[in-house]
């Protein structure tokens, strides 16, 4: 009984302090009020301590009660708010970071690009340059820094070192100057390098290190510095012509390779290979003649020559020169003429043979001009100063057309020569006809072959004495031994005598054939066939008609030609002469 007393008054303390926990806390009753005191200074009150309970009356002893009931869980009372945080206290300031060591200056660049060529020809000047980039953390100024010949044997220029930018230039760092430089390349063959590089004057060289390997190669190269070309040439002519090259390169012109080579027209004229080839060696700065002969071709018209050296390979180099050579003939020569011989005091422009205004009939059936015989050898011809010499070439020159003379060229070539020249200036001519026949003909001897050549440099000696320059002619028979040369090369054109009604030989393509054949070479657009009209009391006698020889010169391919007499010409077929014209065989 004792013990379980102390058991139950535990178990009451417990449940009373559950009890006071689970609901809400009230102010505590005042105490009862008690006897005042003894008034003292107040002193903060102090929680009283809960009142214990009172005893439980004494029961008498029972059997052990069972244990309480547990009391209904109630709920728990909520949880305080968190407190409010502190407000933060103010950071202590930091030190100040420590500064750092200075960066010790550096020097560097980079090769950003350059214009330096592959090759250069021996003494040849480039302006090339070289872009540098500073790369390091000093200032590049023109005075202390530049681009400097490494070695300073560059063997493209004297200059060893190169400032950049103007006086107050200033590179910093990042930025990228410009060096410029003339190169000039050796005299000599080879590959040559050239070795550059930063330097900062007082402290060294520093960066990339450029260095380009450029090939002085061996060039051919020429420049024309003289040259003598004909502008104008008769057909089949010959014309001596020059031209001087000066070696401008750096290869030796080796004798029988290099050679003057000819371009467009130029091959027409047939110069000759061993002419113009260099005979021998030519150096650099030496210069070389090439002295040939230009043969025209048979054509009419501008050609336009080109000439330039070349070299054993074939290949062309230097200067080229551009020449144009025109090609003609006298005027006179493509036209239509007639020649007259004993009747020429009567064959005025009023009249002839009863036919009224000879002169309209004749200009409408494109006659354009007439030839007097004016000697015969050493003499004068009487017909001829009967017609008035003079004043009979005025009067045809007044109804528009041109007057020539002809004369017999007999054994007297000098004198002969000078004769003509003294009736050219006399009778105021416009051409003149040389008539050589027998007497010329090389079958009849040395002295007759040799005439031919004779006559033509009398001729031209006579007409600068007498100061004519008429345009000249041969008139010889349509197949004939007389030598070609003297006279084709003198600048005469051909009339041979197609008297096809005399003999079938003298057919005009035949004759033209003969004069035109490789040995003898005559040009055809030289040769301006003379048609022999009327029934001759020579030969075999026939008759031809105008028309006949019409259709033949149109098959010989010649342009331009004459009748032979006016005086034995049927007044009819001057109409027929007209129509050939008309068609083309002269202009």
């Amino acid at each position: 009984m004792k013990q379980t007393l102390p058991i139950v008054i535990a178990a009451l303390i417990v449940a009373t302090v559950a009890a006071s926990a689970a609901t809400p806390k009230k102010s505590p009753l005042p105490p009862a009020p008690s006897k005042p005191a003894a008034v003292a200074k107040p002193s903060p009150p102090k929680p009283s301590p809960p009142p214990a309970p009172k005893p439980a009356a004494p029961k008498p002893a029972a059997p052990t009660p069972p244990a309480p009931k547990p009391a209904a869980p109630k709920p728990a009372p909520p949880k305080p708010a968190p407190p409010k945080p502190a407000p933060p206290k103010p950071a202590p300031p930091r030190p100040a970071a420590p500064k750092p060591a200075p960066t010790p200056a550096h020097d560097d660049a980079r090769i950003v690009s350059h214009a330096f060529p592959r090759t250069m020809r021996p003494g040849e000047r480039r302006d090339v340059e070289v872009v540098v980039r500073n790369t390091g953390n000093t200032v590049w100024t023109r005075a202390l820094y530049h681009l400097g010949d490494v070695g300073a044997d560059d063997p493209f220029t004297a200059v060893k070192r190169i400032s950049c930018g103007g006086n107050d230039a200033r590179i910093s760092s990042g930025e990228t100057c410009r060096f410029s430089m003339t190169l000039t390349a050796p005299a000599r063959p080879g590959e040559y390098r050239s070795n550059w590089r930063m330097i900062h004057d007082g402290k060294g060289w520093f960066g990339d290190v450029f260095v380009y390997a450029i090939a002085v190669e061996a060039v051919d190269a020429a420049v024309i510095v003289n040259q003598s070309l004909p502008a104008q040439m008769l057909p089949g002519n010959t014309a001596a012509a020059s031209i001087t090259v000066a070696n401008s390169g750096s290869t030796t012109w080796a004798a029988g390779q290099y050679r003057l080579w000819f371009f467009q027209d130029a091959r027409d004229f047939s110069p000759k290979a061993s002419q113009i080839t260099v005979a021998s060696d030519v150096r650099p700065g030496g210069s070389y003649r090439f002295d040939f002969t230009l043969t025209a071709p048979d054509a009419i018209g501008t050609k336009i020559t080109g000439w330039q050296m070349g070299n054993g390979s074939g290949r062309v180099f230097g200067q080229k020169i551009v020449r144009a050579i025109e090609l003609s003939v006298p005027a006179v020569w493509q036209q239509a003429g007639a020649f007259l011989a004993w009747d020429a005091p009567s064959i005025l422009p009023s009249g002839y043979h009863g036919i009224s205004n000879f002169a309209d009939v004749l200009r409408q059936n494109g006659v354009k001009w007439i030839a007097l015989q004016i000697h015969n050898g050493m003499a004068t011809t009487q017909e001829a100063g009967n017609a008035g010499g003079a004043e009979w070439v005025r009067q045809w020159h007044a109804a528009g057309f041109s007057v020539g003379g002809w004369g017999v060229e007999r054994t007297e070539p000098e004198g002969e020569a000078a004769l003509a020249a003294s009736l050219i200036k006399n009778w105021n001519l416009d051409f003149y006809i040389a008539n050589a026949e027998l007497e010329y003909k090389c079958d009849q001897g040395a002295d007759a072959c040799g005439r031919s050549e004779r006559f033509v440099n009398a001729m031209r000696g006579a007409m600068r004495d007498y100061n004519v320059s008429v345009p000249l002619a041969l008139s010889t028979l349509g197949r004939a031994d007389v030598p070609v040369k003297p006279w084709r090369d003198a600048g005469y054109d051909l009339l041979p005598q197609t008297y096809w009604n005399t003999y079938l030989e003298y057919q005009p393509t035949l004759s033209v054939s003969f004069w035109t054949d490789r040995g003898r070479g005559w040009p055809r657009t030289r040769i301006h066939p003379t048609i022999g009209m009327g029934a001759w009391g020579e030969g075999r006698r026939a008759y031809v008609s105008v028309a006949e020889y019409m259709d033949d010169l149109r098959a010989a391919g010649t342009l331009g030609f004459s009748v032979y007499l006016i005086e034995t010409t049927p007044p009819g077929e001057w109409t027929a002469i007209g129509q050939g014209v008309a068609a083309g065989r002269a202009r």
